[in-house]
Order: C-alpha cells, then structure tokens, then sequence
C-alpha cells in the first residue's frame, strides 16, 4: 500500500509520532540553547585571542545550528542516489516522514542546514544548499556518498 501524506494525517500512528517529535523537541532545546552559548562564548575567545581560524570553524558550526534554511521545504517526491554502491530509488517526504518506495517510512529532523533520516540501522545526513534546495548531498553512517534530487512537489 502507498502511503501519501493525507493517509498519514489522520492516523493515530501519526498523532502518536508528532507528539513525540514535539517532545524531544522540547527536551532538546535547553540542550541545544546551551551548546549554542558555549559555541559564542569560544568564539568570543577565538576572535579575542587572534586565532580566527578557530573563530571561523566555531561560526560555521553556529551557522549550521540555525532553525533551518529560508524558504527550504523537504516536502515533495525525491530521487535518491546512492554513488558508491549505483543503488537509487524514490521516495516522497511528507511533514514529518519519508516513505521510501517500499512503503517504509522513516522519521526525520531538520537542524540548522542539515536533514538527518533515521532507518532501522543507518541514517543519511544531508546538507541544505542555500542556493539550490532541489539537490541535496550528503553521506549516510557507512560513509557512502547520498544525493537526494526533487522530482516532484
């Protein structure tokens, strides 16, 4: 059976699942608030000390804590490739899922400008490009090469 993002909407599963995501969302953020004070505070350090070279990699890692990327949206149908093994196939991502072609779905996150897909035993983690949200490259837990391409809305 081929789940769609209405048939998902109205699930108990699917209430079930959004109030868990909402949850750790709340249980994460004092975690997240104080990395993100830290992270300034070294970066104050950094700079003050002239090593802006370390002051740089610190602001790139704030940078990509952000909640999210402009106008970015996952939602939609993506061809997803895999370079190391030649494996690809389809999924469609709804609000708060992937479904893979097989039915599957798998919970995902957004932090900052990175995507992370959790399977039953891996996980992609794709970066947001600014300038292109129709292509998103990452690598998976195994270190493989991953592309995600929009085929569809």
């Amino acid at each position: 059976m081929a789940y769609t993002q209405d048939t998902l909407k109205d699930t108990k599963l699917s209430i079930l699942r959004k109030s868990w995501q909402r949850a750790v969302e709340r249980a994460r953020k004092p975690i997240d608030d104080k990395y993100i004070s830290e992270l300034n505070a070294l970066q104050d350090h950094y700079t003050r000390s002239g090593n802006l070279e370390m002051a740089t990699q610190v602001k790139k890692e704030l940078e990509a804590l952000q909640d999210g990327v402009a106008g970015f949206s996952f939602v939609g149908k993506w061809k997803v490739n895999v370079k190391e093994s030649g494996w690809s196939g389809d999924c469609v991502v709804t609000d708060t899922h992937l479904i893979a072609s097989d039915g599957s779905t798998h919970l995902y996150t957004i932090k900052g400008s990175y995507i992370r897909i959790s399977y039953a035993n891996h996980w992609d983690r794709l970066r947001i490009d600014q300038d292109n949200h129709n292509v998103l490259k990452g690598s998976n837990s195994g270190g493989q090469t991953i592309t995600f391409s929009r085929i569809g809305g």
